[in-house]
C-alpha cells in the first residue's frame, strides 16, 4: 500500500475514508511509540503487508480523527531501536525508506510501510508471538497457520531427512488417523487400506536415505512439522512455539499438497 496523501485523499481532520482494513492500520502516538504497533508489524509481515499511520485516533468505529504526533523524532528513534531489538521483534523489517513524516493542517503524522516478509524470514514475531492480519485486526496465529508459516520458511523442509527421529515414536498417531479420514472423503481407497508405514512412505513423510545402502527410510522435517508430537517438533525446531495452550492438533490440508512428491 502506498503512503497516503492526506491533502488529496483525506482533506479534513476528521474522516471516514480511507478506513482500517487488511492493509491499513491507524494508531495514536503523541510522544511515545505504542507497543501494540509490533503486533501489527508482525501481522502485516506474515500476511500481505500494509501501512501503519501514527497520529490518528478512532473515537468511534470507522470514524477517524487526526490528532498528530507531538514528538515525531523521539517516536521514530524508538521505532528503529525496537526494530533492531530481537527481544521485541525477532528480525528487523523496517528500513529508513519505509518511514515518511507527513504534515497536514498543523498536525504531524508518521507513515510506516510494512512489506510482506520473505518466506525464509517467516514467521516475524513480537515477543515470541506470531500475529496474522485478518480484516482490520491483528490476531494470534492459529496452530495450523503457525505450522504452515514455519514450514514455508524452511528451505527444502519437506525432503530433509532427520537423524535420531522415529516415525512411530515422534509422530502423533491421531494426526495420521485424521489424515486418513480426509482421504476417505476424497475416496482414496488404495491409501486407506495401507498400513501407517506404507501410507507415510507414499506421501513422502518417510523417505529413503540414498546416501546409505541399507535402504532405510527416515522421517522428513516436513513430516515432523505436520504430523509430529509437539515436544518432538521442539527438539528439532526450538523456536517453534504455540501462541496458546489447549489447542487440539489437527492434520493440515496443506499436507495433501506438500508431501505428494513421491519417495
Amino acid at each position: 500500500m502506498d503512503f497516503i496523501n492526506f491533502v488529496k485523499d483525506v482533506g479534513t481532520l476528521e474522516f471516514t475514508n480511507p478506513k482500517e482494513g487488511l492493509h491499513l492500520e491507524f494508531k495514536t502516538a503523541s510522544w511515545k511509540l505504542p507497543q501494540n504497533i509490533w503486533e501489527t508489524v508482525s501481522s502485516f509481515s506474515n500476511t500481505d503487508g500494509g501501512l501503519i499511520v501514527l497520529g490518528v485516533d478512532e473515537p468511534q468505529s470507522h470514524h477517524y480523527k487526526i490528532v498528530g504526533v507531538d514528538q515525531p523524532d523521539d517516536v521514530i528513534k524508538e521505532l528503529f531501536n525496537s526494530n533492531n531489538n530481537p527481544n521485541v521483534i525477532n528480525k528487523p523489517v523496517i528500513q529508513d525508506s519505509d518511514v515518511k513524516v507527513t504534515k497536514f493542517n498543523g498536525k504531524t503524522l508518521i507513515q510506516i510501510k510494512i512489506y510482506p516478509a520473505q518466506f525464509s524470514d517467516k514467521p516475524i514475531t513480537f515477543k515470541d508471538k506470531t500475529y496474522m492480519r485478518t480484516d482490520d485486526g491483528d490476531r494470534l496465529a492459529t496452530h495450523d497457520q503457525l505450522k504452515y508459516l514455519y514450514a514455508e520458511s524452511q528451505d527444502q523442509v519437506d525432503t530433509r531427512l532427520l537423524e535420531n527421529f522415529d516415525w512411530d515414536s515422534d509422530l502423533n498417531l491421531e494426526d495420521i488417523n485424521d489424515y486418513r479420514k480426509k482421504l476417505e472423503k476424497v475416496e482414496d481407497a488404495d491409501s486407506i487400506s495401507k498400513s501407517d508405514y506404507e501410507l507415510l512412505t507414499d506421501i513422502g513423510v518417510l523417505r529413503r536415505d540414498r546416501r546409505s545402502s541399507s535402504k532405510e527410510r527416515k522421517l522428513t522435517e516436513g513430516g515432523l512439522l505436520f504430523f509430529g508430537k509437539f515436544m518432538s517438533i521442539m527438539d528439532r525446531f526450538p523456536r517453534f512455539q504455540l501462541d496458546y495452550k489447549g489447542m487440539l492438533k489437527t492434520a493440515i490440508p496443506i499436507g495433501l499438497i506438500v508431501f505428494q512428491q513421491g519417495t
